[in-house]
């Protein structure tokens, strides 16, 4: 399975703001990160659209996270990034996939999509961080 760019920002730019003791802004993690100010616009609007972010206004103002970094998990971030791209379109219900109740190959991709859900379920900011 390929994550795409924007969640791998997301989670770059996410990890660099929990490792952060303050406000971060966008400028700040654009350039730490080597993002686009404006493509990490886009995904940081998202990851406080879905509340993984909070705005702080005024002058020293950024984004700070809306909850503990142990609380919030990649696929919290992936969920919020990739939407209809995960998991696979045969095992997502979002995906109306004409071949899906006889599609021979879709319990490898069912095993495949819980391993990967496993993974992003039981990994942390936090883990992240702190590796």
């Amino acid at each position: 399975m390929k994550f795409s760019t924007n969640t791998r920002y997301g989670l770059r730019a996410i990890t660099y703001i929990a490792k952060q003791d303050s406000i971060c802004s966008i400028a700040k993690i654009s350039e730490a990160e080597q993002i686009s100010y404006t493509y990490l616009e886009k995904i940081i609007s998202k990851l406080v659209k879905v509340n993984l972010l909070k705005v702080k206004h005024g002058v020293k103002g950024g984004y700070v996270l809306s909850k503990d970094p142990k609380d919030i998990t990649v696929e919290d971030v992936v969920e919020a990034l990739e939407r209809n791209n995960f998991p696979a379109p045969c095992v997502n219900k979002q995906y109306k996939c004409p071949r899906r109740n006889i599609c021979l190959t879709k319990s490898i991709w069912k095993k495949i999509d819980e391993s990967i859900s496993s993974v992003l379920k039981n990994l942390s900011i936090k883990d992240l961080i702190s590796s």
